[in-house]
């Protein structure tokens, strides 16, 4: 018997215990699970596969295997179609009863548009490169495009387009543009992160406005989708703008309903800040971080493990640590230490032929991690692999 769970959030049909299909209300199918096997499904189209081996990294599948595995889901779901609904196991959990033969047409409407609906994402956000661990399948809406500094030798994400704050009617319109690409399926969405590379550092009032207009926005998809609820919402800040403001003026973007922030801080040396091309002054990082914690928010600071090779490895890790011990962090706050990637620096990065290893680079988060639970101040550490995240 196959069984149907109707949660406020999303919907999961079973085929058998260790079986599941997760969709969202609008039919969009979001994860799969196969006897330990996990597809995760993003809203491109990219499918993010972690096996059941744990010795198996997880990996993107290729296109190949993406439309294999389409069409078998497709025709099981076809199959679906042809069972009495007296037949299913049906549960509901705090939602009013929905007839199983709607939401199964659902499913099959979003499969045969599957194409359409690709290409809006494209239209809509053309690609996501990066998001903090924290958002990861939220709802993207960007303040700005591209990154306001973008000369760090260690990123190429938003080389390929100038930077711009969008002002109101650029921002409704792309508004109702997510609205109309998620439709019910918004209820799957608990969290949203405003884009791009660093969209806090639009002037206060202007950053302000937008968030009026997003909170405007929020009231209204919650009239028409009872089911959609917002938890956080979070932007990334760069290290260069962030201690122009005051607490006072934090605050007033922590009122505005901003709740979260993700700081790429990569390192607490200042040499080897200075040699990627990001020439600030820790005791600045310093200064904002704490007045930004004053203000309420909760943070995720970002550190780039590797970054400078094997030069600076013992001055990034022991400026690193001794810059986050002056932190006045709390239990919800995270240290995100992620891994330094060559495929994604620019040609300019001088350490290139200084790498790191994987299998050094894995010492070093172990080194860091003790250390920050060392700092006995409740600091929560944890790897986080810029390469695999879906949408």
């Amino acid at each position: 018997m196959l069984s149907i769970n109707f949660k406020p959030a999303t919907v999961t049909i079973l085929t058998d215990p260790v079986r599941q299909f997760h969709f969202d209300y609008a039919g969009r199918l979001i994860g799969h699970f196969n006897h330990g096997d996990h597809y995760r499904v993003g809203l491109d189209g990219s499918i993010l596969f972690k096996s059941s081996n744990q010795d198996a990294e997880d990996r993107y599948l290729p296109m190949s295997d993406v439309e294999y595995w389409w069409k078998e889901w497709g025709r099981e779901w076809e199959d679906w179609r042809k069972i009495p609904e007296a037949a299913w196991k049906i549960a509901e959990f705090d939602v009013e009863p929905f007839p199983v033969s709607e939401f199964l047409n659902r499913i099959i409407l979003f499969l045969k548009n599957i194409g359409f609906v690709h290409q809006q994402f494209l239209k809509i956000w053309g690609r996501i490169p990066i998001l903090p661990p924290e958002f990861y399948q939220s709802v993207i809406a960007n303040f700005t495009v591209g990154c306001s500094y973008d000369d760090c030798t260690f990123c190429t994400f938003y080389k390929d387009r100038p930077f711009q704050i969008k002002n109101i009617e650029t921002l409704n319109d792309h508004l109702n543009e997510i609205s109309e690409f998620f439709g019910e399926g918004l209820s799957a969405r608990r969290d949203i992160f405003i884009g791009e590379a660093n969209a806090l550092a639009s002037p206060n009032r202007r950053f302000i406005f937008l968030m009026e207009e997003l909170q405007d926005w929020i009231s209204e998809m919650k009239s028409l989708h009872p089911k959609f609820r917002v938890n956080r919402i979070g932007s990334f800040l760069d290290g260069f703008t962030g201690h122009l403001k005051d607490v006072e003026e934090w605050k007033m973007i922590r009122q505005s309903g901003l709740t979260d922030i993700a700081i790429g801080i990569e390192s607490g040396s200042e040499e080897l800040l200075k040699g990627v091309g990001k020439p600030y002054d820790p005791e600045i990082i310093i200064l904002m971080v704490n007045r930004i914690k004053e203000a309420g928010f909760t943070l995720q600071l970002i550190f780039l493990l590797g970054l400078g090779g094997k030069q600076f490895r013992d001055s990034h890790f022991e400026s690193s640590v001794a810059m986050i011990g002056r932190f006045n962090l709390t239990p919800e706050d995270r240290v995100q230490l992620s891994l330094f990637n060559p495929a994604i620096s620019t040609g300019d990065y001088p350490f290139k032929g200084d790498l790191l290893s994987m299998d050094e680079l894995d010492l070093e988060y172990t080194r860091w991690k003790s250390a920050l639970n060392g700092l006995e101040k409740g600091i929560s550490a944890r790897k986080y692999p810029t390469q695999f995240f879906i949408v």
